[in-house]
């Protein structure tokens, strides 16, 4: 159980990181704001949604490795 809420905590920081992108494209594209601040949003996004694949892979190799010993 606690395993799924780790996963399901892993996917809404995807889910709020692929918002934070698609919103700053869509400033981008209409020209609203200031560019360098759209840019370094999107950035912060991907950097969110990578920072959350990689924890969520090391869940997985910690909890096989639980399961194992």
């Amino acid at each position: 159980m606690k395993t799924n809420v780790r996963f399901l905590r892993r996917g809404l920081v995807i889910f709020m990181g692929l918002i934070l992108v698609a919103v700053s494209i869509i400033q981008i594209v209409n020209n609203e704001g200031q560019l360098w601040l759209n840019v370094i949003f999107a950035g912060l996004g991907v950097f969110e949604i990578v920072l959350a694949i990689f924890m969520m892979r090391l869940d997985i190799k910690t909890s096989k490795e639980n399961l194992n010993s």
